[in-house]
């Protein structure tokens, strides 16, 4: 997963947009693909070494983001 946004859903959830580019998918998938995930329902994480560039189709304008945009890359 590469973090791209942070913010927070019009319904009061905080959100991390991530774009996933390995590993398994619950949906099966094709990979990369965009993911939205709630932050209260990750227990855990593991930051690897590394970087990356804003993700294919980002867009900071989106609807999504206009009732509380934290933070991007």
């Amino acid at each position: 997963m590469h973090p791209q946004v942070l913010f927070r859903a019009a319904t009061g959830t905080l959100c991390l947009d991530a774009y996933q580019v390995a590993g398994a998918t619950a949906s099966g998938e094709r990979l990369p693909d965009w993911r939205q995930l709630d932050l209260a329902k990750i227990t855990s994480i593991e930051p690897l070494a590394g970087t990356f560039a804003p993700a294919p189709g980002l867009d900071r304008r989106a609807d999504k983001y206009a009732t509380g945009l934290i933070a991007c890359v």
